[in-house]
């Protein structure tokens, strides 16, 4: 019978999610566009004004889809709880920014903090599964890195939602990685379901909403996108003891987010950052800005050779990052049967 329930509330996200995520990002677009929460595509030669935050329909999604899978026997309320309360906080964070623009440390700090209720309901597992290691015990060494890697998660994505599309996308490939890997960890009895649902959820709500988010994108996510995102994908890695995969599928954010750091010199709000890291001809093709205060991004890079279109931007980080999940998942698949 729990096997039965389990099934259909299964498929009724995954059938009735991606419509209400094409609803709901139609209807915040056309909200936010009225209101004037608008921002302007500076990748594009005629620059047009782009409704923001639309990042919203993420995190609502996320907020409320979870709650019926409280009655799966395989899943721990508490977890429910715990997903709601972390990711609800880093959205809600990346929504006053979009609105009111927070410090730039603040919002390294605040992903840190939403750690707490992980701690206090003691959901996680302080041993994360490696290759030809097994699952490594680190109960100390695991709760001091538990708030930097929710932190960086959050940061790396917010930063690599540069170009049209990215964002949502490569979060789609992650959360298809991270589904494959959670359910392999619940048949080998490593986690229960939550991992494998919550992954369910996340691809269904994406497939709903990235059509917006390609280019020529219709809707930009905000920090309110990238926040809930990888809250999301980092508290989904947690359950699952999939700490490691993560970590290898968001080598090319990871990388970017270096890139950047080091450029800039430390952490700084995107609006404080005068140059870009790559300028638009009038023809549409994007190179890259030679001013030498300008940051290096992942984009940055891709263009060294020449002019380049916003699309093979887009391709590029796709391939990066789907070639980081299978090498992820390979690796991971080997820790389970090593």
């Amino acid at each position: 019978m729990n096997d039965l329930l389990t099934a259909l509330i299964a498929l009724a996200e995954v059938i009735c999610l991606p419509f209400l995520s094409s609803y709901l990002t139609r209807y915040i677009s056309k909200y936010n566009l009225k209101k004037g929460i608008k921002g302007r595509d500076v990748h594009k030669p005629w620059k047009p004004y782009i409704p923001e935050g639309c990042g919203l329909t993420i995190l609502i999604l996320a907020l409320t889809s979870p709650i019926p899978l409280v009655l799966i026997k395989d899943i721990d309320p508490s977890k429910i709880l715990v997903f709601i309360l972390v990711v609800g906080f880093n959205g809600t964070t990346g929504l006053f920014d979009d609105l009111f623009v927070l410090p730039a440390k603040l919002k390294v700090i605040i992903p840190a903090i939403s750690s707490i209720p992980l701690i206090v309901f003691s959901q996680y597992t302080p041993r994360p599964i490696l290759p030809f290691v097994g699952s490594l015990r680190i109960t100390i060494v695991y709760l001091i890195l538990l708030p930097l890697a929710i932190s960086i998660a959050v940061n790396v994505m917010n930063m690599a939602d540069t170009h049209n599309g990215i964002l949502p996308s490569t979060a789609l490939l992650i959360a298809i990685t991270l589904a494959t890997a959670s359910f392999l960890a619940y048949l080998k009895g490593l986690c229960d379901l939550t991992g494998f649902m919550l992954s369910l959820i996340t691809i269904a709500v994406l497939i709903g909403y990235v059509p917006y988010n390609l280019y020529p994108a219709k809707v930009f996510n905000g920090d309110v996108g990238s926040f809930t995102l990888g809250s999301i994908l980092s508290l989904i890695a947690i359950y699952s003891r999939t700490e490691v995969l993560l970590i290898i599928a968001l080598t090319p954010h990871i990388l970017n987010a270096l890139n950047i750091l080091i450029s800039i010199g430390g952490f700084k709000e995107r609006r404080e950052i005068q140059r870009r890291p790559v300028v638009v001809r009038d023809d549409g093709f994007i190179e890259v800005n030679t001013d030498f205060k300008a940051p290096i991004t992942l984009p940055h890079i891709v263009a060294l050779n020449g002019k380049i279109k916003e699309i093979e931007i887009y391709i590029t980080y796709v391939i990066l990052t789907f070639i980081s999940c299978i090498v992820g998942l390979v690796f991971y698949v080997l820790a389970l049967f090593t």
